[in-house]
């Protein structure tokens, strides 16, 4: 987690945590500052562990809409913006050589001037390109979370997105409704008033047919902030488990950092079901990819090295 200018202590290493939390088997962990990692280090060390899918997620702040002109101005101004960062993952694919690359993203990273730089080069690379940009409703998701997807691969395979398979009203209140006593009552509280009177704020009321969605400044109680609005002028303030609901990552363990940093780790978060769809789309294009090298392992005759080829497929 990159440090920021209001943090008061060093939090640089809560992403870890989280991440090893949620983590199955890991052969190396690199908590590094991505533009001045040691990039040899990380290709000798991934070279006795060659990846398939490299997945990343460039910070978004400086791609996003909720981010203010002047604050991405002035970031640029003095080298604070993050919005470069893809050029420092095109050197870390240049080490590892993964042969599958997700970037995932808000739809912004799509038009900026570095992803064009980087489809480029990646072209260059032999990677051909499949850019999807998606509401969460439309794959099972509760939460209007937009989120572009876009899949690099060197795989002679066909490669697809799954179309929208979900009606974008659900009965969200049915999410809501089992954790109204988690939620602390806030209706008292002058900033959410104002949200209310200018609005900004994002109540759940019931009924409702689909779910605002979390955002990093959640736990600050800002006027646009997600409340509970059982019945008019009550604000309940919704827990954590309750807006791990929203996103689909119910599971996700989150107890290795504070409540606020756990708070702005579900407002970066993916969403759960329109993730897995696209999860979904690359094991299939995997798949078609192995395929013809497994029907020539079964071909040919047993020997070492048929049991090399079974191995590699």
């Amino acid at each position: 987690r990159p440090q920021e200018k209001r943090d008061k202590t060093d939090l640089t290493e809560t992403g870890i945590m989280s991440a090893l939390s949620n983590s199955g088997p890991i052969h190396a962990i690199f908590n590094e500052d991505v533009t001045s990692c040691v990039l040899d280090r990380i290709g000798q060390v991934m070279e006795r562990h060659p990846a398939m899918i490299m997945h990343a997620s460039p910070q978004c702040d400086d791609l996003s809409n909720l981010k203010a002109k002047s604050i991405k101005d002035r970031h640029f101004e003095d080298a604070e913006s993050s919005a470069d960062m893809i050029i420092d993952l095109l050197n870390i694919i240049e080490r590892i050589a993964p042969p599958v690359i997700v970037f995932e993203n808000v739809p912004g990273m799509l038009k900026s001037a570095a992803y064009e730089i980087a489809c480029l080069r990646l072209k260059r690379w032999g990677y051909t390109r499949h850019e999807h940009v998606g509401d969460a409703r439309d794959y099972g998701g509760y939460t209007s979370r937009k989120r572009a997807y876009v899949v690099f691969t060197q795989l002679d395979a066909p490669f697809e997105f799954e179309k929208p398979f979900s009606d974008r009203e659900k009965d969200a209140w049915a999410i809501v409704e089992p954790h109204l006593t988690s939620c602390r009552d806030v209706s008292t509280s002058k900033s959410l008033q104002d949200g209310k009177a200018c609005g900004r704020l994002r109540p759940v009321r019931p009924g409702a047919r689909t779910l605002p969605t979390p955002v990093k400044s959640q736990a600050r109680m800002a006027k646009d902030s997600i409340v509970i609005e059982p019945v008019d002028d009550q604000f309940l303030f919704p827990s954590e488990n309750l807006l791990k609901s929203f996103l689909g990552i119910e599971q996700t363990d989150l107890n290795a950092v504070s409540a606020t940093i756990a708070s702005e780790i579900i407002g970066q978060s993916i969403d759960g079901p329109h993730h897995a769809s696209i999860i979904r789309a690359i094991d299939r294009h995997v798949a078609a990819w192995r395929e013809p090298l497994a029907l020539s392992a079964v071909a040919m005759p047993s020997s070492k090295s048929a049991l090399d080829v079974r191995k590699a497929a």
